[in-house]
């Protein structure tokens, strides 16, 4: 049973590495029976194919006690190509050891701190705030690119020269402009940084005919892996083989939330 599941697990992982455009990240649990004490903080690293991938989604989670690069080195050392991922440093690190591997920053986690703003003071409050007004920004970016979602990956490329290119400069010249104006600590001031910080990496999906600006799903299949919108879960310990793994095929799409 092991064994099958073994190669179950690597099948499932070569395929990942054969869609297009990946995605990664990682976020903290609570493991009680693990040989330390109760509410030790772990680690769900979770990867999945992207959003060009054409089959049946496929996610894989493994559960580890820490949260160095390690772990997504070994998972990633016979992959080429691009990586969606936040903007832990640990991705970059690996991007920059080796020649062929892109690490590109998912735009979610650029406009999370200012929304967390709109949704504490409410639309009507937010209103006239800057990270109201990034959020706009954020959106129309997303709205132009939507508009790119069907056309060929040559003609898009191209188009996002013409208007998507235009609204990203725009954005992050606006958010140099704006930096000063809030405290560095603040939820905004904490979202322009991070923008600043990680802006070579968000602009990476201009670059790529064969990359669609989209959410990534891996916290949120994670949290809605109970749903009716999952299906196909299997829950393995394979202490043997791996530490913990958890992988999950998706057999429908994840409702989009922008």
């Amino acid at each position: 049973m092991e064994r099958d599941i073994s190669l179950l697990y690597d099948r499932l992982h070569k395929e990942i590495y054969n869609s297009r455009v990946p995605q990664a990240d990682e976020m903290p649990v609570c493991v009680s029976k693990d040989g330390r004490p109760a509410g030790a903080k772990s680690y769900m690293w979770i990867y999945r194919t992207g959003k060009m991938h054409n089959a049946a989604p496929i996610v894989l989670y493994e559960y580890q006690k820490i949260r160095n690069s390690s772990h997504p080195r070994e998972f990633l050392k016979n992959y080429s190509g691009t990586v969606v991922t936040d903007g832990y440093q640990v991705y970059h690190s690996l991007e920059e050891e080796r020649e062929d591997l892109r690490i590109a920053v998912c735009w979610s986690h650029a406009r999370r701190r200012f929304a967390n703003v709109v949704k504490a003071l409410g639309k009507e409050k937010a209103k006239g705030t800057l990270a109201n007004d990034a959020l706009k920004q954020i959106a129309a970016i997303y709205k132009v690119e939507g508009l790119l979602s069907e056309i060929s990956s040559e003609e898009r490329q191209k188009q996002r020269q013409l208007t998507v290119k235009t609204l990203v400069e725009a954005f992050f010249a606006w958010v140099k402009q704006h930096q000063n104006a809030v405290l560095p600590k603040s939820e905004t001031g904490k979202g322009f940084t991070y923008c600043l910080n990680q802006e070579k990496y968000l602009k990476v999906f201009q670059r790529m005919e064969m990359f669609r600006l989209t959410i990534m799903l891996t916290k949120e299949v994670f949290v809605a892996s109970a749903s009716e919108d999952v299906t196909g879960i299997l829950l393995i310990q394979l202490m043997e083989l791996r530490p913990v793994l958890l992988f999950i095929v998706l057999q429908k799409q994840q409702k989009q939330i922008i």
